[in-house]
C-alpha cells in the first residue's frame, strides 16, 4: 500500500509540473500560473497505467506482432497478460519519442469526468456547459429501461434511448449513430496494418470474407468492462475539454483521446454542434458496455450486424457478425490489402527457408513412399512366382 500512494504521488507530481501548476509549501495550494492548453494537457496526462497490446501499437503505428518483436529485441518491456503482453504507459511514450522526437503522447479516456480533485481544482473556474437535460438518475433509470428489453436489443431501441437520454431529438442521434459507422468503415484507420482500438471499448478491424471486405469488432472482456463500470461514478460525459479544444490555435486532435477524435471527425463531415455529438457518442458507449457487461443479450444493428457475446476458455467478449449490406460499403479485399497491407508482405527469409524445407521434406518422403511401394511389388510378386513353382513341381 505505501509503494501505491507513494506511485500516486510521482504521478500528481509529475501532471500538476506538466500544466505549470506550483504546489506553495507554505501555503499548502497550488497556485493556479496555468492556461487553457495547461488544463488541456492536465486531462490528457492522467492515463492508464497500462495499455494492452492493440492499445500500445495502435499509437506506436506498428502493428501488435510487430511490437511483440520489439518486446524479443528487448527495446521495451512487456507485462504478461492473458496470454499476450500489456505495456506501462510510460515505456510506450518514451519508445514513440524514441522512433519520431515529434510524437505525442497517449492520452485516455479516464478523466473525462475530470472527477479527480486535482482536475476539479484546476477546472473549478473555467467556464462550465449547460448541464444535460437528464439527472444522473434519469439517465440510469433510461438505461435500466432499455436492459430490461429481451435480447436483441435493437438500433431503433438505442437510438431512442439516445434521444432520451442526451435530450436530442430521435433524427439527430441517429444521424451521430449512422456517421458513427460510416467512420468505422473508413479504411483510413487501417492503413499499414493498423487496428482501430477503442480504449475500455474494443478493437475493430478489417477481414476478408471471400472476396469481400467485412468489418471485424471484437471487445474488451466482459470481465474487465464490469470492473470498470463498477470503478466510474460518472453517468455523463464531460464537455470542458470541448472549451479548450475550441480555443487551440492550431486544432490539433492528435491530442485528443481516440473517442473525442472520432467525435470531431463527425461533428465536422456533418457540419454539427461538437457537444451535441460528443454527448451522444459518450452515451452509444456507455450504453453498449452496459449491454457487454450482462453477457447475455445481443446487439442488432439494421443493415449492418449483430454484436453478440463469444467465448473462449475463461473468457467472454462481444464479437460482430458483419451484415452484407455493411461489407457492400466497403472496397473489394484486393483494394483493402493495397491500403492494409495485410496478407501482401512478402515472407521473410526464415519463412521462405521453412517453405523449402517443409516442400523438400515432403518430396522426400513421397519418394520414400513410392520407393516402398515398389518393393512391396516386386516381394509379392517373387513369394507368387515360388508357390506356383513348387505346386508345379509337386
Amino acid at each position: 500500500m505505501v509503494s501505491y500512494y507513494a506511485a500516486s504521488a510521482r504521478h500528481r507530481a509529475a501532471a500538476e509540473n506538466a500544466v505549470g501548476l506550483n504546489r506553495d509549501p507554505a501555503a499548502g495550494s497550488l497556485s493556479r500560473s496555468w492556461s487553457f492548453t495547461h488544463c488541456f494537457r492536465f486531462v490528457c496526462a492522467m492515463e492508464d497505467q497500462y495499455l494492452n497490446i492493440e492499445e500500445a501499437a495502435s499509437h506506436l503505428g506498428i502493428t501488435p506482432q510487430e511490437l511483440r518483436e520489439l518486446r524479443n529485441h528487448g527495446e521495451i518491456t512487456g507485462i504478461p497478460d492473458a496470454g499476450d503482453w500489456k505495456f506501462n504507459v510510460d515505456d510506450v511514450n518514451e519508445l514513440a519519442r524514441s522512433r519520431d522526437p515529434g510524437a505525442v503522447s497517449f492520452s485516455a479516456d479516464i478523466v473525462e469526468s475530470a472527477d479527480s480533485p486535482e482536475a476539479a481544482s484546476i477546472l473549478d473556474s473555467a467556464p462550465l456547459q449547460s448541464e444535460s437535460p437528464k439527472t444522473a438518475s434519469d439517465i440510469r433509470r433510461l438505461r435500466q429501461e432499455l436492459l430490461a428489453h429481451a435480447s436483441p436489443i435493437t438500433s431503433r431501441l438505442i437510438i431512442d434511448h439516445l434521444a432520451a437520454a442526451c435530450g436530442v431529438s430521435v433524427d439527430d442521434a441517429e444521424g451521430v449513430v449512422d456517421r458513427f459507422w460510416d467512420d468505422l468503415v473508413d479504411p483510413e484507420h487501417y492503413r499499414d496494418g493498423r487496428l482501430l482500438v477503442i480504449p475500455h471499448f474494443g478493437t475493430f478491424s478489417l477481414c476478408r470474407n471471400v472476396d469481400q471486405t467485412a468489418l471485424s469488432f471484437k471487445s474488451k472482456s466482459v470481465e474487465s468492462i464490469q470492473s470498470r463500470l463498477q470503478q466510474r461514478q460518472r453517468t455523463a460525459a464531460s464537455e470542458r475539454w470541448i472549451e479548450f479544444f475550441e480555443k487551440m490555435e492550431d486544432g490539433d486532435v492528435t491530442q485528443l483521446s481516440v473517442k473525442r477524435q472520432m467525435a470531431v471527425r463527425i461533428a465536422t463531415k456533418a457540419n454539427c454542434d461538437l457537444r451535441l455529438v460528443h454527448r451522444v457518442l459518450s452515451e452509444l458507449f456507455d450504453i453498449l458496455c452496459e449491454v457487454f457487461a450482462s453477457a447475455d443479450k445481443k446487439v442488432r444493428w439494421a443493415m449492418r450486424g449483430e454484436m453478440a457475446p463469444a467465448s473462449w476458455r475463461d473468457e467472454t467478449w462481444y464479437a460482430l457478425r458483419c451484415y452484407q449490406r455493411l461489407s457492400a460499403q466497403l472496397p473489394g479485399w484486393k483494394e483493402t490489402q493495397a491500403v492494409t497491407g495485410r496478407g501482401t508482405a512478402p515472407a521473410s527469409p526464415g519463412q521462405q527457408g521453412r517453405k523449402a524445407s517443409a516442400k523438400v521434406s515432403r518430396g522426400t518422403r513421397s519418394r520414400g513412399k513410392a520407393e516402398t511401394g515398389c518393393l512391396a511389388s516386386v516381394l509379392a510378386f517373387v513369394i507368387v512366382f515360388a508357390v506356383t513353382l513348387v505346386v508345379v513341381i509337386v
